[in-house]
């Protein structure tokens, strides 16, 4: 029908024109709540999704691989959790996990848990116990009246927790992931979805309008320019600077400050630099505290680190004679870790604070003092009359992989973080370890995740208790992941055996039987050697390296060979152990 109008402005009808008909509209189709969460995830930038499936997340799952999404299926929930988790760190990416209800959601907890501890991007999907049957014993039951349900602030403390019942839902929590997936500090959300609900039609399309932030200027820094300008000052490094190394290293080549550094932030400073001071914490070097001995700082500037125990184990030495200039874009970790030292906090992005201070201070014109008192670790020679030696170990891979890759390097929880951290020198920041959470298999599933997010090599040194509690060397090989396991197996958990003699403590169970894992991994389909003799190990490292494939390197070490950790008994003893 035409309508038209006359000069007065009243409208009437004339006859219809004769044509062709208009198409009518697309109606788009509807999709399932699973179908379009998925596409919200693909819009995110999420590409892979790691866990297993179970009854209550079968429409889950087949959304998922109905997408670009990557679903590789592992072989233990911890795992899939601690593979995102270095999966995201890679890539820079969000990562999703998927789960059954019950104990797959109570398993990868811990992993979750690391995740957030982190700062990595990871979404856990899970199944969810449906109104009607909670509390009538369903299988596998996660509610209020039969444990810890989703959303009711249970441990891990996530941003995001919560179980959806409606469809219309949905546009609220894909807003809420958009806007978490923007955090610069990480992102860890739980979403339960009931099986009922995972097949519903959304009522109308999804539409969500990624949100966009505007960062702030960067702060004022002034103030803290003149602070630091007064006399010579120290810079701490942690994990939270690692996006920034190149602007730190200009910045003390500017001002002459020296710099030390935290475990997991092993490689953000070139370990080889003039100004260089070594590292704090757990595997820390005696330079600094040599250097503290002889000129205390007035000021510390501390960039991306809580300070927490196996940073500083709080030690007082270690503090300044003024105050703490702490950046972090984590407000709740400023001056937590020394409530009694003076802080000033600046909430900001690390790079932003170091290049604004950049512009501020003067430079030195290159000239700053060297103190070159981080000495290379002493040059070992084989000996092939007994166990392998830690040290040596470290020797091989420093040479090897360190030196003659670009691969990540991690360590897992016990000796091995104290070995590497030790004795490895990095001049970038491609080192791994958790020393928040701490738990051991961390790097023994994670190191997959690594080497998926880099597309390349990762390399994980592990003990031989983490390898029996968890590993995916069987879902590396069903997925051809190039990841590599360096097993110090000494048939003990290392660093407790050590630990409770170094405390006075009568050993319980520390020792237990070896195991082959190099037949292991054989068995699984991967690459495997065992090495017995020093002499060995460097061609078994070069096989793992040149493999396509999954390979383990089972080390027999000196089980009696002390690692370097004795602060942490230190700090033990201080706390009443």
């Amino acid at each position: 029908m035409v309508v038209q109008a006359d000069r007065s402005g009243a409208v009437s009808r004339i006859q219809p024109e004769v044509g062709p008909a208009s198409p009518a509209p697309a109606v788009e189709p509807q999709r399932s709540v699973c179908e379009a969460l998925a596409q919200h995830l693909c819009d995110l930038g999420v590409t892979h999704a790691l866990g297993l499936t179970g009854g209550a997340v079968v429409p889950l799952c087949d959304a998922l691989a109905r997408t670009p999404i990557r679903v590789l299926h592992c072989r233990h929930e911890s795992g899939a959790a601690f593979a995102a988790t270095e999966l995201s760190l890679a890539s820079g990416r969000p990562v999703a996990v998927f789960v059954t209800t019950g104990p797959g959601i109570t398993n990868a907890w811990t992993g979750l848990l690391a995740a957030w501890g982190e700062g990595a991007r990871v979404i856990l999907l899970s199944g969810a116990t449906s109104a009607a049957q909670r509390g009538r014993y369903a299988m596998q039951e996660t509610s209020r009246y039969l444990g810890p349900a989703i959303g009711s602030g249970s441990v891990p403390p996530l941003p995001l927790s919560m179980v959806i019942e409606d469809p219309r839902e949905l546009e609220t929590l894909a807003h809420r992931l958009a806007l978490g997936c923007q955090r610069e500090t990480g992102f860890v959300a739980h979403i339960g979805l009931p099986v009922a609900l995972q097949t519903a039609r959304c009522p109308a399309p999804l539409r969500v309008a990624q949100p966009e932030i505007s960062v702030p200027p960067c702060v004022e820094v002034g103030r803290y320019a003149e602070l630091l300008g007064r006399e010579p000052f120290l810079i701490w490094l942690g994990f939270g600077a690692r996006h920034a190394a190149d602007s730190i290293r200009a910045f003390a080549e500017q001002t002459g400050a020296h710099v030390m550094s935290s475990p997991r932030a092993k490689g953000v400073f070139p370990e080889d630099h003039p100004l260089y001071l070594g590292l704090t914490g757990m595997g820390g070097h005696e330079s600094v505290t040599r250097f503290y001995e002889r000129r205390r700082p007035a000021y510390i500037l501390v960039l991306g680190s809580r300070l927490g125990e196996l940073t500083s184990f709080w030690n007082p030495a270690l503090t300044p004679r003024e105050a703490f200039i702490q950046v972090d874009l984590d407000p709740g970790v400023i001056g937590i870790a020394y409530p009694s030292v003076k802080t000033y906090g600046i909430q900001a992005d690390v790079g932003d604070v170091v290049e604004a201070l950049r512009r501020a201070m003067p430079s030195t014109g290159g000239d700053f003092e060297s103190v070159s008192s981080l000495l290379p670790p002493e040059r070992l020679e084989a000996q092939d009359d007994a166990r392998i030696r830690p040290s040596w170990v470290m020797q091989a891979l420093q040479r090897v992989v360190v030196d003659g890759s670009d691969a990540i390097v991690m360590a897992d929880a016990g000796n091995p973080i104290p070995w590497t951290a030790h004795l490895l020198r990095f001049r970038q920041p491609r080192y791994r370890a958790s020393t928040f959470v701490g738990s051991m298999g961390h790097s023994t599933t994670g190191v997959i995740g690594a080497a998926l997010g880099r597309k390349g090599k990762a390399v994980a040194v592990i003990g031989d208790g983490s390898m029996m509690m968890n590993s995916e060397v069987h879902t590396a090989v069903q997925y051809r992941i190039p990841a590599v396991w360096v097993v110090l197996n000494n048939a003990a958990y290392g660093m407790v055996d050590q630990g409770m003699r170094a405390l006075g403590f009568r050993q319980v169970e520390t020792r237990f039987e070896e195991v082959d894992f190099a037949a292991l991994a054989r068995a699984q389909g991967a690459g495997g050697v065992r090495v017995s003799r020093e002499s060995q190990l460097e061609e078994a490292l070069e096989k793992a390296m040149r493999a396509e494939g999954p390979f383990v390197v089972d080390v027999l070490i000196d089980p009696e060979a002390p690692a370097p950790f004795l602060r942490r008994v230190t700090s033990l003893k201080a706390q009443g152990a």
